[in-house]
């Protein structure tokens, strides 16, 4: 079984508890249920990015597309149910400029305000 985590990436476990205390606890409570509901399954589809700002304590999900690629499916049934559990999420669309290496943005900079 994969896990949805990089646990690399939380070497410090209150660089976890940061990111967890910009979710209500209902928030983690209602993604929590439907995962465990729908179990494995419902992975497919889950944002590619979680980003936040532990001052503000303020998150949001994005989900990441090249400017010729659509949300599939299980993408937006994610979307929904982030939007469902008032939890911010976005779609960001990237293009490349130049070389293949070098991307930007179409749409405004991520903001957690």
């Amino acid at each position: 079984m994969s896990s949805v985590v990089n646990w690399e990436l939380f070497p410090i476990k209150s660089t976890l508890l940061d990111a967890l205390k910009c979710l209500t606890s209902e928030q983690i409570q209602s993604i929590s249920t439907y995962t465990f509901v729908h179990n494995q399954a419902v992975w497919k589809g889950f944002p590619d990015l979680f980003v936040w700002n532990p001052i503000l304590k303020k998150c949001k999900f994005v989900e990441v597309k090249s400017h010729n690629d659509r949300l599939s499916y299980h993408q937006i049934v994610w979307l929904d149910k982030l939007v469902e559990f008032k939890i911010d999420c976005e779609v960001c669309k990237v293009s490349a400029i130049g070389s293949k290496k070098s991307l930007q943005r179409t749409s405004s900079t991520i903001e957690l305000d």
